[in-house]
């Protein structure tokens, strides 16, 4: 499973439907470019910032990058990620508010729907669920924060204080364990899928 198909259950990760309408999403330019709220500890934001993930230890890499754009979706500036594998690029959209790392979910019918996937609240236990309907059916998503404060060690990259987050969809069985390290982000994720495990770790990045 590659990183776009994890970001869109988790860290959509891979993951609250808003007033502001779907129609006033748009993306922004360089030249019109509205800034987008702090950061938090496990998302960076900075143009040109950039991370290279491989899965299942294929070497076939997905690279992710922040680009200069955003997009306006909730009355929040959500900034756009750029993923490359083989070649072929997807956009994601992340954005940090009030302690709330959010992204967005594309709808089949069109549109967007945004989903919180990590809380800077991170003490073990912490629990909370978001139900979206990316297909025309509810899907519940369900985190816990099954640990923090972890040293982990991923190809040959010590991270500290690293906090694991779990996240269990009931309706497919699907579950995936995300690691988050402080200005780094998502560092390693163990999902499965219909009894498979696939396995992304964080090979190297760039932060600006």
């Amino acid at each position: 499973m590659n990183l776009n198909k994890i970001n869109k259950f988790i860290v959509s990760l891979i993951i609250v439907v808003s007033a502001f309408t779907f129609n006033a999403c748009r993306e922004n330019s360089s030249s019109d470019i509205i800034p987008v709220s702090n950061a938090g500890q496990y998302l960076n934001l900075n143009t040109g910032s950039s991370w290279e993930y491989s899965a299942d230890g294929s070497t076939n890499t997905t690279v992710v990058t922040v680009t200069d754009s955003t997009k306006l979706a909730f009355t929040k500036n959500y900034k756009i990620f750029h993923s490359t594998t083989l070649g072929v690029t997807t956009s994601n959209y992340y954005t940090y508010k009030n302690g709330n790392y959010y992204l967005l979910i594309a709808k089949t019918a069109g549109g967007y729907e945004e989903l919180i996937y990590l809380k800077d609240s991170s003490e073990v236990g912490k629990k909370w669920s978001a139900t979206v309907s990316p297909n025309g059916t509810s899907v519940v998503y369900n985190y816990e924060v099954k640990e923090n404060g972890l040293t982990q060690t991923i190809n040959g990259t010590t991270y500290t204080n690293v906090v694991h987050v779990k996240l269990t969809v009931p309706i497919s069985g699907y579950t995936a364990d995300a690691y988050y390290a402080p200005k780094v982000g998502l560092i390693k994720s163990d999902a499965i899928t219909s009894g498979v495990t696939s396995i992304t770790e964080l090979k190297s990045y760039t932060l600006k």
